[in-house]
């Protein structure tokens, strides 16, 4: 065997390296830098960091989206909204699309003649909650000017 040249090919049992073949291996010199690096101190901390920026990043991420999330639990709140609701309205909510569900809706708070309230879900569809929609879109969706919807429509029955 000729050790004077740089050669990676191993002798195969019953036959001879040969120094001519134009197949070099860089692969001893490559792990040699590669171990270097890793083992030098400036190295060992830059990997470390940069996953924990990376993971502080991801964490963040997902909290954010779960806050978001949280008041909604990913559906709608009305399941089953009544067409047509006969009596005095109190008070209603106009929830707008979020996230999970995507359809615009209308709790209205009616009174009782025991005078108890009782909330319940208008289909959007109707006529009676169009006109609660078409009321809250023209006072800016202002809370504070809600009277004025519930009014007009007490002033039409």
């Amino acid at each position: 065997m000729d050790f004077g040249k740089t050669h990676s090919a191993l002798p195969i049992k019953g036959e001879e390296a040969h120094s001519s073949s134009p197949v070099i291996s860089p692969l001893p010199a490559l792990l040699l830098r590669i171990s270097g690096l890793l083992l030098s101190p400036q190295r060992i901390m830059a990997p470390s960091q940069k996953r924990c920026i990376l993971l502080l990043a991801v964490m963040a991420a997902v909290c954010i989206q779960l806050h978001q999330a949280h008041d909604f639990l990913g559906r709608c709140s009305c399941l089953n909204p009544i067409m047509f609701i006969k009596g005095s309205i109190s008070d209603f909510e106009v929830l707008e699309s979020r996230p999970g569900c995507d359809k615009t809706e209308l709790i209205v708070t009616m009174n009782n003649p025991n005078n108890s309230t009782e909330k319940l879900c208008m289909n959007t569809v109707g006529k009676r909650a169009k006109a609660f929609l078409r009321c809250w879109e023209r006072i800016n969706k202002d809370a504070s000017r809600k009277t004025e919807c519930i009014d007009r429509k007490k002033k039409a029955e």
